[in-house]
């Protein structure tokens, strides 16, 4: 069974700080990649597809989306750390890709994780 998370109890953080996310596994992973799916980092993408669809009544093609490697940091877990540039909510999960099956890709259960980004100037507001 996979399971996914923030190292951190937290869901709101301020632009300049990093969050690191994991994927793991109950043993070991097979030989494979895994990435990161999200929108984190490209807040200009998303925002301009907002505006196209409330202006020219376009629906949002989703190509704010990216896949961003893991390193793998032991058996049984792969690791990504971020920094948090843009305001913003965000979405992440990750998946893993086997290499003797690179068609598939294994996702855990449950919800894309949510995370909200305020601007620093909030920090201790």
């Amino acid at each position: 069974m996979l399971q996914f998370g923030l190292v951190s109890s937290r869901r709101i953080f301020y632009a300049g700080e990093r969050v690191k996310c994991f994927l793991q596994s109950g043993s070991a992973f097979a030989s494979g990649r895994a990435f990161l799916r999200t929108n984190i980092g490209m807040a200009a993408i998303r925002r301009r597809e907002i505006i196209n669809q409330v202006e020219e009544n376009l629906r949002p093609a989703g190509r704010d989306w990216q896949d961003l490697e893991l390193r793998k940091c032991a058996d049984d877990r792969y690791e990504l750390e971020l920094m948090l540039t843009e305001t913003g909510v965000f979405e992440l999960k990750p998946f893993f890709v086997p290499a003797d099956d690179p068609d598939k890709l294994c996702w855990p259960e449950g919800d894309n994780l949510k995370l909200k980004v305020e601007s620093a100037d909030n920090v201790g507001a």
